[in-house]
């Protein structure tokens, strides 16, 4: 009976490990800072700190697919370091718990764009700065390696920081107001889901951050055109679109549409604008297409007025 209960108990005792385990590790990586803290003081390796936007940041994505994801980088993160990460999503997607010692990790080391990689001994102490580096994992690794051996550290000139851009960012408008933000991510997911095309929803969204300048919009759907196999030239002679061959009947009614709306100053809807539209449109598409507008007017000048860095991806 006593061997049945203590079987019992160990067998609880390694769930429950198993469990706490597996929800601080995600990847690889483990999500608790103290947690990584202690397996690298026991197995006496520094560790390797991954600050990230993983569902929003275009250059965190480029070092993911480029370097961390590799099997070569795999085996030899095994081999020499704990691995960390502090995620920094803009839809809500981690507890409250990470996101509040994520937050105040990035608060203490000074994390100022992202993607930010610290290599840190036991303590927390950082030792090496690093960001996106292109040249693929047999590069990042000589990289890391070259620092820690000549024991680089931030104040160094030479030291290698590259995040993917630089954060000249006035507010991070996602952290201070999230409630808003996840409304306008939630409206953005029902447009895309609406029925209408993707590639006229991209067009319309790039046309109107071009009227705006916003840089930052611009760069984010100029490469969203590219994943949807939308033409380079599309995009490019979107401001002529009038005089180029390469948009149909329906576009060329969005996108009038779409700077009627944008300049309203200078516009005011008129009955021949909306009766042309309306022969392309049913009326649910057109609300759809208006709230499209809508919504891309409002990024923009979230986005000029804060300043997001180009070079994002949401």
């Amino acid at each position: 009976m006593k061997n049945i209960l203590y079987s019992l108990l160990l067998g609880l005792f390694l769930f429950s490990f198993m469990e706490t385990s597996a929800q601080t590790k995600t990847n690889g990586f483990i999500t608790d800072f103290e947690q990584s803290k202690k397996e690298a003081a026991s197995l006496n390796k520094p560790i390797f700190a991954f600050f990230t936007g993983s569902e929003w940041c275009y250059w965190c994505k480029k070092l993911q697919e480029e370097v961390l994801a590799t099997p070569e980088f795999k085996n030899y993160a095994q081999e020499n370091y704990v691995l960390f990460v502090a995620d920094f999503p803009k839809r809500g997607s981690l507890d409250d718990k990470w996101n509040v010692q994520n937050q105040q990790l990035a608060d203490k080391y000074g994390v100022v764009g992202f993607p930010t990689v610290f290599l840190m001994d036991a303590t927390g102490k950082v030792k090496v700065q690093s960001g996106y580096r292109p040249g693929g994992a047999e590069n990042y690794i000589k990289e890391l390696n070259d620092a820690l051996a000549e024991g680089k550290s931030l104040s160094s000139p030479d030291a290698i920081v590259a995040c993917g851009y630089t954060a000249n960012q006035r507010i991070d408008y996602p952290s201070v107001a999230p409630i808003p933000t996840r409304m306008f991510y939630e409206l953005e997911e029902y447009l895309d889901k609406s029925g209408i095309e993707k590639s006229l929803l991209t067009l319309i969204r790039a046309r109107v951050s071009q009227i705006n300048g916003c840089a930052y919009c611009l760069d984010g759907h100029t490469k969203e055109a590219e994943g949807y196999g939308i033409d380079v030239q599309r995009i490019n002679l979107l401001p002529v679109w009038r005089e180029a061959p390469f948009y149909s009947d329906r576009e060329r009614a969005a996108l009038a549409w779409a700077e009627a709306l944008t300049n309203l100053p200078e516009n005011q809807v008129e009955d021949e604008l909306y009766s042309k539209v309306k022969k392309y449109f049913t009326e649910k598409e057109l609300v759809d297409l208006t709230y499209t507008i809508i919504s891309i007017n409002s990024w923009n000048r979230l986005a000029i007025s804060m300043r997001s860095p180009v070079g994002e991806e949401w």
